[in-house]
Protein backbone atom coordinates (compact mmCIF):
# COMPACT_ATOMS: atom_id res chain seq x y z
CA UNK A 1 0.00 0.00 0.00
CA UNK A 2 3.15 2.42 0.13
CA UNK A 3 2.75 3.88 -3.29
CA UNK A 4 -0.50 4.64 -3.09
CA UNK A 5 -2.22 7.83 -1.86
CA UNK A 6 -4.34 6.59 0.92
CA UNK A 7 -1.78 4.58 2.33
CA UNK A 8 -2.73 6.20 6.16
CA UNK A 9 -6.08 4.77 6.29
CA UNK A 10 -4.85 1.23 5.54
CA UNK A 11 -2.63 1.33 8.10
CA UNK A 12 -3.79 -1.14 11.23
CA UNK A 13 -2.47 -0.60 14.69
CA UNK A 14 -3.83 -3.28 16.78
CA UNK A 15 -5.55 -1.78 20.51
CA UNK A 16 -3.58 -4.66 21.84
CA UNK A 17 -0.46 -3.31 20.70
CA UNK A 18 -1.18 0.43 22.79
CA UNK A 19 -2.32 -1.45 25.23
CA UNK A 20 1.28 -3.73 25.86
CA UNK A 21 3.55 -1.08 24.74
CA UNK A 22 1.63 1.02 27.78
CA UNK A 23 2.12 -1.95 30.21
CA UNK A 24 5.88 -1.90 29.56
CA UNK A 25 6.85 1.62 29.84
CA UNK A 26 4.66 1.65 33.07
CA UNK A 27 5.79 -1.12 34.58
CA UNK A 28 9.99 -1.10 33.18
CA UNK A 29 12.82 1.18 32.25
CA UNK A 30 13.58 -0.45 28.75
CA UNK A 31 13.95 1.45 25.54
CA UNK A 32 11.61 0.91 23.41
CA UNK A 33 12.85 0.37 19.56
CA UNK A 34 11.06 -0.39 16.47
CA UNK A 35 13.49 -2.68 13.73
CA UNK A 36 11.37 -3.81 10.67
CA UNK A 37 12.55 -5.24 7.16
CA UNK A 38 11.65 -2.99 4.74
CA UNK A 39 11.85 -4.78 1.30
CA UNK A 40 8.90 -3.06 0.08
CA UNK A 41 12.22 -0.27 -0.92
CA UNK A 42 13.84 -3.06 -2.91
CA UNK A 43 10.77 -4.64 -4.70
CA UNK A 44 9.63 -0.79 -5.78
CA UNK A 45 6.22 -1.07 -3.71
CA UNK A 46 7.44 2.50 -2.36
CA UNK A 47 10.59 4.76 -1.96
CA UNK A 48 12.61 5.33 1.35
CA UNK A 49 10.61 8.69 1.78
CA UNK A 50 7.71 6.70 1.75
CA UNK A 51 9.50 4.12 4.71
CA UNK A 52 9.95 7.51 6.64
CA UNK A 53 6.35 9.10 6.36
CA UNK A 54 4.73 5.80 7.53
CA UNK A 55 7.25 5.35 10.34
CA UNK A 56 6.30 9.30 11.38
CA UNK A 57 2.62 8.63 11.26
CA UNK A 58 2.68 5.57 13.62
CA UNK A 59 4.90 7.58 15.70
CA UNK A 60 2.99 10.58 15.91
CA UNK A 61 0.01 8.12 16.40
CA UNK A 62 1.79 6.37 19.39
CA UNK A 63 2.67 9.52 20.83
CA UNK A 64 -1.34 10.71 20.67
CA UNK A 65 -1.88 7.64 23.39
CA UNK A 66 1.22 8.90 25.59
CA UNK A 67 3.98 6.19 24.36
CA UNK A 68 7.31 7.46 23.15
CA UNK A 69 9.33 4.90 20.75
CA UNK A 70 13.30 5.49 21.76
CA UNK A 71 14.45 5.05 18.37
CA UNK A 72 13.26 3.35 14.53
CA UNK A 73 15.15 1.69 12.66
CA UNK A 74 14.55 -0.26 8.72
CA UNK A 75 16.91 -2.11 6.66
CA UNK A 76 15.78 -1.64 3.11
CA UNK A 77 17.99 -4.26 1.55
CA UNK A 78 17.53 -7.77 0.65
CA UNK A 79 19.58 -10.31 -0.24
CA UNK A 80 20.80 -12.36 -3.04
CA UNK A 81 18.65 -14.97 -2.27
CA UNK A 82 15.49 -13.00 -1.57
CA UNK A 83 16.17 -11.51 -4.78
CA UNK A 84 16.21 -14.92 -7.09
CA UNK A 85 13.40 -16.06 -4.68
CA UNK A 86 11.06 -12.41 -5.74
CA UNK A 87 12.32 -12.43 -9.25
CA UNK A 88 13.85 -8.74 -8.76
CA UNK A 89 16.21 -8.29 -11.30
CA UNK A 90 19.98 -8.45 -10.07
CA UNK A 91 21.10 -5.05 -10.75
CA UNK A 92 18.51 -3.55 -8.10
CA UNK A 93 20.57 -0.98 -5.98
CA UNK A 94 19.26 -2.64 -2.93
CA UNK A 95 20.84 -6.39 -3.15
CA UNK A 96 23.62 -6.32 -0.84
CA UNK A 97 24.82 -8.76 2.01
CA UNK A 98 24.02 -7.30 5.68
CA UNK A 99 24.03 -8.04 9.30
CA UNK A 100 21.14 -5.41 9.19
CA UNK A 101 18.64 -7.58 7.48
CA UNK A 102 16.23 -9.83 10.05
CA UNK A 103 17.08 -12.28 11.56
CA UNK A 104 20.53 -10.33 11.64
CA UNK A 105 20.89 -8.32 14.67
CA UNK A 106 23.09 -5.18 13.31
CA UNK A 107 19.55 -3.08 13.76
CA UNK A 108 20.25 -4.05 17.83
CA UNK A 109 23.52 -3.46 17.39
CA UNK A 110 23.20 -0.08 15.97
CA UNK A 111 20.86 1.11 18.49
CA UNK A 112 22.65 -0.02 21.16
CA UNK A 113 25.99 1.80 20.02
CA UNK A 114 23.49 4.98 19.21
CA UNK A 115 22.46 4.10 23.07
CA UNK A 116 26.53 4.46 24.03
CA UNK A 117 26.50 0.61 24.87
CA UNK A 118 26.87 -2.74 23.67
CA UNK A 119 24.06 -5.22 22.74
CA UNK A 120 25.12 -7.43 25.32
CA UNK A 121 24.24 -4.59 28.12
CA UNK A 122 20.53 -5.22 27.10
CA UNK A 123 18.46 -7.68 28.31
CA UNK A 124 16.57 -8.46 24.63
CA UNK A 125 12.85 -9.23 23.82
CA UNK A 126 12.02 -9.00 20.61
CA UNK A 127 8.51 -8.89 19.47
CA UNK A 128 6.95 -9.61 16.28
CA UNK A 129 4.58 -11.45 14.14
CA UNK A 130 7.08 -13.21 11.96
CA UNK A 131 9.64 -16.18 12.68
CA UNK A 132 11.88 -13.99 11.70
CA UNK A 133 11.05 -11.84 14.71
CA UNK A 134 11.56 -14.49 17.01
CA UNK A 135 15.13 -15.51 15.32
CA UNK A 136 16.33 -12.24 15.29
CA UNK A 137 15.71 -12.07 19.80
CA UNK A 138 17.61 -15.87 19.79
CA UNK A 139 20.38 -14.40 17.55
CA UNK A 140 20.89 -11.22 19.88
CA UNK A 141 21.04 -13.74 22.90
CA UNK A 142 17.74 -12.92 24.16
CA UNK A 143 14.13 -13.66 23.94
CA UNK A 144 11.73 -14.15 20.77
CA UNK A 145 8.25 -13.49 21.11
CA UNK A 146 5.83 -14.04 18.29
CA UNK A 147 2.09 -12.54 18.52
CA UNK A 148 0.37 -15.21 17.02
CA UNK A 149 -3.18 -13.72 15.55
CA UNK A 150 -6.02 -15.37 13.93
CA UNK A 151 -5.06 -13.42 10.64
CA UNK A 152 -1.50 -13.95 10.79
CA UNK A 153 -0.11 -14.74 7.14
CA UNK A 154 3.11 -15.95 8.51
CA UNK A 155 2.56 -18.39 11.30
CA UNK A 156 4.75 -21.63 10.79
CA UNK A 157 3.50 -23.53 13.52
CA UNK A 158 6.38 -26.40 12.85
CA UNK A 159 9.36 -24.06 12.52
CA UNK A 160 8.13 -21.79 15.77
CA UNK A 161 7.52 -25.32 17.46
CA UNK A 162 11.11 -26.45 16.81
CA UNK A 163 12.62 -23.20 17.97
CA UNK A 164 10.59 -23.64 21.32
CA UNK A 165 11.95 -27.35 21.43
CA UNK A 166 15.88 -25.70 20.79
CA UNK A 167 14.90 -22.51 23.26
CA UNK A 168 12.22 -23.51 25.73
CA UNK A 169 12.62 -20.62 28.26
CA UNK A 170 13.18 -18.16 25.49
CA UNK A 171 10.63 -18.50 22.63
CA UNK A 172 6.86 -17.71 23.36
CA UNK A 173 4.09 -17.23 21.60
CA UNK A 174 0.93 -15.46 22.81
CA UNK A 175 -2.42 -13.65 21.03
CA UNK A 176 -1.74 -10.21 21.65
CA UNK A 177 0.93 -7.79 23.04
CA UNK A 178 -0.79 -7.43 26.17
CA UNK A 179 0.36 -11.06 27.42
CA UNK A 180 3.72 -10.39 25.50
CA UNK A 181 3.89 -7.72 27.67
CA UNK A 182 2.81 -9.61 31.00
CA UNK A 183 5.59 -12.06 30.79
CA UNK A 184 8.09 -9.73 30.12
CA UNK A 185 7.10 -7.52 32.97
CA UNK A 186 6.99 -11.24 35.43
CA UNK A 187 10.65 -11.86 33.86
CA UNK A 188 11.80 -8.72 35.65
CA UNK A 189 11.15 -5.73 36.67
CA UNK A 190 15.15 -4.02 36.19
CA UNK A 191 16.40 -1.02 34.29
CA UNK A 192 18.17 0.32 31.10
Amino acid sequence: FGKEENWREKIVIYPDVVEGIKLLKKNLNYYMIVASNQAGVARGFFNLERVFEINNHIDQYLKSKGITIDEWYFCPFITQEYANEKKITPNNPWIKETNLRKPEIGMLEQAAKDFRKKLEDFKVYFIGNKLNDVQTGLNANGTGILIKREDNQYYKKEKILSLKNQSPDRVFEFKDMIEAAQLIISQNKTSK
